[in-house]
């Protein structure tokens, strides 16, 4: 049986959720927001917690080690592949954007060291990473804004985030009416606006290994970390029309999804 709590975007649920799951006993807690998991261990000290989509779970304090993270706490670490290979979709398709938007909320950031990551991503590409900082729903539209007012060629926008997600069709309004090719967040889906989506495809199976070797009686203190190996990437031709792009058949050609 799988029990499932979901926080709608408020992160101020997650906490009462943890609580919940506590009391009703799970054998087995998995997550894929940071957050939860790091409450999760703040409350859980023997029910194992599996987290997914987390970037460096050291930093986090989640883990002691990737090899042997001790503890009630295995899980999947993705970021620092995943950032790279967004900063070089949207380098193949705005070859023009030497100077790339981080749209970021810092209460939803993986761990301390994540914008120096996406920074030194940008720097083995040949692209600048410029800060823009969203913490509270009135400001993703200044700093979106603010990209366009100072020329900025293309927008990466944080995963996960808990704030973008509650206003991601208004922030893929703003893209497609400020012409900013952006890569978003996977379950975004770039139907709505974004031009470019690339998410690590094995991640939710890796998840799912880990919790069946705990069922089957495992110590969740001896599961290294695991990293995604499958990627998967959609493009959409139709904002690209919008935005004036032309994406090349060999492009095209990479994608598992094309949107028309």
């Amino acid at each position: 049986m799988v029990e499932y709590r979901r926080a709608e975007s408020d992160r101020s649920r997650i906490p009462a959720l943890d609580a919940d799951l506590i009391g009703r006993r799970v054998d087995a807690f998995a997550t894929p927001d940071p957050g939860a998991a790091t409450t999760a261990k703040r409350g859980m000290t023997v029910i194992p917690i599996v987290f997914v989509h987390v970037a460096d779970p050291v930093a986090m304090g989640l883990v002691e080690s990737y090899n042997r993270p001790g503890g009630n706490v295995p899980g999947v670490a993705n970021f620092e592949g995943l950032a790279g290979k967004k900063l070089e979709a949207l380098r193949d398709l705005v070859p023009a954007a030497t100077r790339i938007g981080y749209l970021v909320d810092h209460k939803s950031s993986f761990w301390p060291g994540e914008l120096e990551g996406v920074v030194q991503a940008g720097k083995t590409l040949g692209l600048e990473i410029v800060l823009l900082p969203a913490e509270q729903p009135h400001e993703s539209e200044p700093a979106l804004a603010a990209a366009k007012g100072t020329g900025l060629g293309a927008i990466l926008v944080q995963s996960p985030s808990t704030l973008f997600f509650s206003q991601r069709e208004r922030i893929q309004q703003l893209l497609v009416r400020d012409v900013l090719p952006a890569t978003c967040p996977p379950g975004w889906g770039p139907s709505d606006g974004c031009l470019v989506d690339l998410w690590s495809a094995d991640e939710p199976y890796l998840a799912g290994v880990l919790v069946g070797r705990i069922l089957k009686g495992a110590k969740p203190a001896d599961l290294p970390v695991m990293r995604p190996t499958k990627f998967k990437m959609s493009i959409n031709t139709k904002t690209a029309k919008t935005l004036s792009l032309t994406i090349p058949p060999s492009i095209l050609a990479r994608a598992d999804e094309v949107i028309e």
